[in-house]
């Protein structure tokens, strides 16, 4: 990437088939150090790996739900960490995913709410902290003060 750059360069992803292929602005591509397909060919893969790993997370969501199991807030913080890791994965090649939320509901099913995850697992840097019996629902309608008290459990 353009070390010049402050910003970094909006990426979009639209389904190529089975794959994802990304766009950036006719303006932006000067900013990419390397040949702009490579380095866009290398974030779509990416996404796509992400993406995947994220469809599983939701279809093994979706079948806690019809047996009737809660997912539990250990489990929303790996779904968190997965778009957490995606987005500072594209970060470190100067990129960030326009409408990101929208983006994973379209291409992965997870809801565009997802965001709360993400959330949850900003503030808790080790899943290892979240207690095993606590779930999701008790706390996602409060998930950055649940976060924070989980954290400060720790620290005492």
């Amino acid at each position: 990437m353009n070390l010049e750059r402050n910003a970094p360069i909006g990426i979009r992803f639209s389904t190529n088939g089975n794959s994802f292929k990304a766009s950036v602005a006719l303006s932006d591509l000067a900013a990419i150090d390397g040949e702009p397909s490579q380095v866009l060919a290398h974030a779509s893969e990416a996404y796509g790996d992400f993406v995947s790993r994220i469809r599983e997370w939701h279809h093994a969501s979706l079948e806690r739900q019809n047996a009737r199991v809660k997912t539990t807030a250990r489990q929303a913080w790996d779904l968190g960490d997965l778009i957490v890791r995606l987005r500072e994965q594209l970060s470190a090649q100067g990129f960030e995913v326009v409408d990101l939320y929208r983006h994973l509901s379209d291409h992965s099913g997870i809801s565009y709410w997802s965001q709360r995850f993400t959330t949850f697992r900003t503030y808790i840097p080790e899943r290892s902290l979240i207690p095993s019996d606590l779930t999701w629902r008790q706390i996602r309608s409060q998930t950055r003060s649940a976060a924070a008290a989980i954290v400060s459990q720790e620290k005492r």
